[in-house]
């Protein structure tokens, strides 16, 4: 909800002025437990290279009490649209006060206890670095990098005590998942911190956001916690979130849960010039910016459907070149030589029924009667016919020319051979009158099957 709040680097990174308060409650079961209260204002300059930022915050952990102030400079470089390098340096002042006087015990009239009662203000720095390439965001931060030392002296007992801030190290890395294009996004997180002289700790979550407008974490922090966070515009600019951990283990049993709760508003850089309206109307304002964003939404599912298809014609493109490679390397195997041809001729002459044989050039009755006699002189009843769709010399040539007709032209067929032939043919269903033989014959040209086969088609006849 508020990425500046981790690290510096995010400062201005939206383009838009935001403003945060956050205050967290930990281990609520416990007597003094730490109470965190944070204010955080980022924005960016007009070319948007520059992000500029305050934080201001106080965190009590029972007797010690932590106020700091921070200004931010983050520079934004952008490489291109994909690509993005934000590096940022906040410098400010951290006040730590130790009240002695707030212990349990009879200490209040020691003259040792009143007289550290006091505070000490110390510079201190943090530095990050945050890196964009597409969905995938990298982060590291380092904390407390001058490692302040806070000494107190003990006027009774000539002793020297001190509070030092020692150095903190983040890294984050998250990637965006579009779940429904322009709608819901998920994003995983991994992040691990450090503290010099400590082993690593790692936490891992998921971050969802609907529209812009409701969004929900959860995650899981080894030996430590799980938590779950929920939030959401609750105005046009206003912003409420709530997060709520459970600890875990023996040490959960008796801290009791933590929590937090932050609200923010974020004020959009205004892009009118001076001789626009100004609209005074929320209402209409409302409905303008709900227009923009739901037009900003089918954009980018125009795009990301755009996208698809540019990859589903670029794979098209590459599977029908090498399908056409397929069937030509096929047609080459099936090629026969001078003598086979001949040979496929003469069975042809003996078993072949002419389609194009029918005379239609006369008209009226006289017309029907001729044309009825052809049809039964060329198709005679009782025979049976194939449409042939290509002649091999083998049966595993033959079942491949079956499966590229199949797959270019959805077309069933089977595999006949005549005795008197040493060829294996891949013909159509079987007919046994003309009109049927004839409507196949058209419907197999105007296919165009004939780019595919061997040879060209032809209807056999198989005589009774």
């Amino acid at each position: 909800m508020n990425p500046y709040l981790l690290n510096p680097a995010a400062a201005g990174l939206d383009g838009s002025l935001d403003v945060f308060l956050l205050n967290r409650q930990q281990w609520t079961e416990v007597q003094g437990s730490p109470k965190l209260s944070f204010l955080s204002i980022d924005g960016s300059t007009a070319n948007k290279k520059v992000g500029l930022g305050f934080k201001l915050w106080n965190d009590a952990d029972n007797i010690f009490n932590r106020t700091a102030f921070y200004g931010t400079y983050a520079y934004h470089l952008n490489f291109n649209d994909d690509q993005q390098l934000s590096m940022a340096l906040s410098v400010g002042m951290t006040n730590v006060h130790i009240a002695f006087d707030n212990l349990s015990g009879g200490y209040h009239s020691d003259p040792l206890v009143l007289s550290q009662n006091e505070t000490r203000t110390k510079p201190d720095a943090t530095v990050g670095i945050n890196y964009r390439l597409k969905k995938l965001v990298l982060g590291v931060v380092g904390y407390q990098l001058m490692n302040a030392k806070y000494d107190y002296y003990d006027p009774v007992n000539n002793n020297d005590m001190n509070y030092q801030l020692i150095s903190h190290f983040l890294m984050q890395a998250s990637y965006s998942f579009e779940v429904l294009p322009g709608k819901l996004t998920v994003a995983p997180d991994v992040i691990a911190r450090t503290v010099l002289g400590l082993p690593l700790q790692f936490e891992t979550g998921i971050n969802m956001k609907y529209h812009d407008l409701i969004w929900s974490s959860a995650g899981y922090r080894p030996n430590s916690c799980v938590y779950l966070n929920l939030g959401g515009k609750i105005l046009q600019n206003l912003t409420l979130s709530g997060a709520y951990e459970y600890n875990l283990g023996n040490f959960g049993s008796f801290t009791g849960p933590s929590w937090e709760i932050a609200i923010g508003y974020r004020f959009e850089r205004n892009h009118q010039s001076v001789n626009q309206p100004v609209y005074q109307d929320n209402k209409i304002m409302d409905n303008l910016n709900r227009n923009m964003q739901q037009q900003s939404e089918n954009i980018d599912k125009l795009v990301y459907e755009n996208q698809l298809l540019e990859e589903k014609i670029k794979d098209n493109g590459q599977k029908i070149a090498g399908l056409k490679e397929e069937i030509e390397r096929f047609k080459q195997e099936a090629s026969f030589n001078k003598a086979e041809i001949q040979q496929l001729k003469a069975f042809r002459q003996r078993n072949e029924a002419k389609v194009e044989d029918t005379i239609t050039a006369f008209t009226g009755e006289t017309e029907m009667i001729v044309k009825d006699t052809v049809e039964k002189s060329l198709f005679p009843p009782g025979s049976r016919f194939n449409v042939i769709v290509g002649a091999y010399k083998t049966i595993k040539t033959a079942k491949n020319g079956q499966q590229i007709l199949l797959r270019e032209f959805g077309l069933s067929t089977s595999v006949i051979k005549n005795p008197e032939s040493s060829f294996y043919f891949i013909a159509t269903r079987q007919f046994e009158n003309y009109s049927n033989v004839k409507t196949e014959y058209n419907r197999l040209k105007k296919l165009d099957v004939e780019q595919v086969i061997n040879g060209e088609i032809w209807v056999y006849e198989k005589k009774k």
